[in-house]
């Protein structure tokens, strides 16, 4: 039998040495590729952990692969740069985002950018997943209106409010007509403005003018003084201790704001409103507390009173009884209210008496220089606590009908010399020029040197109009010792 060329059974397989060699050409090369892919992944996820992702654009702007300095200036750039330009009847504008107060929170859009990049997902998703960041901002009618206002030239009529006032009287109101007006309308610009907004770019506008309504009109107006003169005359009524103080009409109608609400109403100024109610504690219930002086002996029994104390006062409920007074006229409704009060204890300065002084009319203090005159014996003397140091000097007191007064009083007012002049009890007028070291102690009343005199005393006739007149060289006696302020009891 001749040999076939038949592999064994059980024989080894032997591979072509050729196709291995391919194979592990391949293996490498992928390996390779994957390692390249790996290294390049790395890389992507740490650059883009602080630069704008791809397919990020902001108004349609592309930003991807900017760090976040370059982001936040192409964004201020963007808005610094894109205009509302407007041609037409007003002329040629062209004006900015800051023109109109529009604000951009430029800061805010460049957190939006960078939101995703905190997430290695995100950012990889960002090779196929656009990141769309819209600009938006607040337009102000308002705001827009000014700018119109500042554009328009000076030969078109300007749109005028009536006009309310508040008369000559102080008690009624008026008012004026408006004025139809030409502007431009602010809608366009507005909508010029948001589109401007969604892409940052340029918008071009052409407009005619066209007619502005008044916002307050006449019949606005007519009806409005109706409004201001009953808010004028609703009753107020603040009362304290059985009395009533209300404000004067002519106080009422200056808190009228006469400048209409958006709702087109008035209504009052709670600053004037407050102002009145202060000034009315003010006025009829305020007081600060009056220190009053006594007399006391070594065991505290009071044995004269100098000067009455009297205790103070201050309203507690201005700014309650304000609001609530606003609130009730604002409502259309009279308003009655009640001032509260703290009052402040009357305080006393307690001051020893000089021994001795207790048998006299005044209870002077140790040391305490004080002019006795005595009405029933027609003397002056000068005290220092219960020592007489001037006189007693007979003098000359007023004349009956100018009788001098009597209490205790103080020295305010010294001249050395004087021209006086008054009214003598037939009506005619008297005038006495030169008279020399006056003590003025209570009103007209004063002690001074009579040189037209030669006598003093008991049996001279009461001579004056109300004043003490002594001789001139004891006046000045006295006029040099007391001082301002030297207490002087006038007394029978």
């Amino acid at each position: 039998m001749s040999e076939k060329n038949v592999p064994e059974t059980g024989s080894t397989r032997h591979d072509d040495p050729g196709k291995k060699r391919k194979f592990l050409i391949a293996l490498g090369v992928g390996a390779a590729c994957l390692a390249a892919l790996v290294a390049s992944g790395a890389w992507y996820a740490v650059h883009y952990s602080d630069h704008a992702l791809p397919r990020t654009t902001v108004a349609g702007h592309e930003i991807g692969g900017q760090t976040r300095a370059e982001v936040s200036d192409t964004i201020a750039q963007l808005v610094s740069d894109t205009r509302i330009n407007i041609d037409g009847d007003a002329g040629t504008h062209s004006a900015s985002f800051a023109d109109l107060n529009v604000n951009v929170d430029q800061e805010a859009i460049v957190d939006d950018v960078f939101s995703p990049n905190s997430s290695i997902f995100q950012r990889f998703q960002a090779l196929w997943k656009p990141h769309r960041i819209a600009v938006t901002a607040d337009i102000q009618q308002i705001a827009v209106e000014e700018y119109i206002e500042s554009i328009m030239p000076d030969d078109v009529v300007a749109t005028q409010n009536a006009q309310l006032h508040l008369n000559d009287d102080g008690e009624s109101f008026s008012w004026t007509a408006g004025t139809i007006g030409q502007t431009l309308p602010a809608d366009k610009i507005v909508e010029a403005t948001e589109k401007a907004l969604s892409t940052l770019r340029d918008q071009d506008l052409t407009l005619g003018y066209v007619d502005q309504i008044p916002d307050v009109t006449d019949d606005d107006a007519e009806r409005l003084v109706g409004e201001a003169e009953t808010l004028s005359t609703l009753p107020v009524t603040i009362t304290y201790d059985g009395e009533e103080y209300s404000p004067r009409l002519t106080t009422r109608t200056t808190w009228v704001n006469l400048t209409p609400t958006d709702e087109g109403t008035l209504t009052i100024n709670p600053d004037a409103v407050t102002e009145w109610v202060q000034k009315a504690a003010d006025d009829f219930v305020n007081t600060e507390p009056v220190t009053g002086t006594r007399k006391v002996s070594s065991d505290g029994e009071v044995l004269q009173v100098v000067k009455e104390a009297s205790e103070g006062r201050t309203v507690t409920n201005v700014t309650d009884i304000s609001d609530a007074m606003t609130t009730a006229l604002n409502s259309g409704d009279e308003y009655t209210g009640e001032f509260s009060v703290d009052v402040i204890e009357e305080p006393w300065n307690d001051e020893d008496v000089a021994p001795g002084a207790e048998n006299l009319y005044y209870k002077a203090s140790p040391g305490e220089k004080w002019i006795d005159i005595n009405l029933s014996n027609r003397t002056t003397t000068g005290y220092e606590g219960a020592t007489p140091v001037i006189g007693p000097v007979y003098m000359v007191p007023g004349k009956p009908g100018f009788e001098t007064v009597t209490g205790l009083f103080s020295v305010y007012l010294k001249y050395e010399s004087q021209t006086m002049r008054g009214d003598n009890g037939d009506g005619t007028r008297y005038e006495t020029p030169g008279v020399p070291w006056i003590l003025y102690f209570h009103g007209g009343y004063a002690l001074h040197g009579a040189y037209w005199r030669s006598s003093f005393g008991p049996g001279v006739p009461g001579g004056s109009h109300g004043c003490i007149n002594l001789p001139v060289s004891t006046a000045k006696t006295f006029y040099d010792w007391a001082p301002n302020g030297t207490v002087v009891a006038s007394h029978y």
